[in-house]
């Protein structure tokens, strides 16, 4: 069936993405099962939905990573002209190591001293991720170097923008047991949201 899709901006966004997926293969059953779930699901609420259980291949097969999925479908169908018995799949970003985190800070750090603004994305693991995305990193590798771990890998997930932010931190010291304690009140945050605080509430 080739009839042609009528175009709607109906839809909105996922609210709570989480991926993870971890590498194998959708047999062909599988991905046209999850796509016709998707398609209900978008139908009923309006919006798109923030992962899929489905694929057997990890708990959460994450948004982003379904779109990127369903175009390398489409992409192989475009030169072959049918769809393909299985499709390989992976987490989008590969994990990455607190120094890379170290490095990549130092350049987000670079760039708002200069321009006095955050970046839109900061390039580590191979690919650019959001700024809520590399807050995340940015937390879980401070914790990490506190507990004198530098060698676990560092997952990188995609978190989205807090709806609104506000500052009111008075210049000052900020010592280091209070960073960490908020270090790992944004991480328990995200964690369970899926998305970066509006603001951190500081011990002093």
């Amino acid at each position: 069936d080739l009839t042609p899709t009528k175009l709607t901006n109906t839809y909105q966004n996922p609210t709570t993405p989480k991926d993870t997926i971890t590498t194998g293969q959708l047999t062909k059953t599988t991905y046209i099962a999850i796509a016709g779930i998707i398609q209900r699901y978008m139908d009923l609420n309006l919006k798109a939905p923030n992962y899929s259980t489905k694929t057997g291949l990890g708990t959460y097969w994450g948004y982003h990573n379904i779109i990127y999925t369903y175009s390398k479908i489409l992409d192989t169908y475009s030169k072959n002209k049918q769809l393909s018995v299985s499709m390989g799949v992976s987490p989008l970003i590969r994990p990455v190591t607190v120094k890379e985190v170290v490095l990549a800070a130092v350049q987000v750090k670079k760039h708002i001293d200069i321009n006095h603004r955050l970046p839109s994305s900061v390039f580590i693991g191979g690919k650019n991720i959001n700024m809520p995305s590399f807050l995340k990193l940015l937390i879980t590798s401070v914790l990490q170097i506190n507990n004198k771990d530098l060698k676990t890998l560092i997952k990188v997930q995609i978190f989205n923008a807090p709806s609104q932010s506000k500052d009111q931190l008075k210049t000052r010291k900020m010592l280091k047991n209070e960073y960490i304690a908020i270090a790992q009140k944004v991480d328990r945050y995200m964690d369970r949201n899926g998305n970066a605080p509006s603001y951190a509430t500081a011990l002093a």
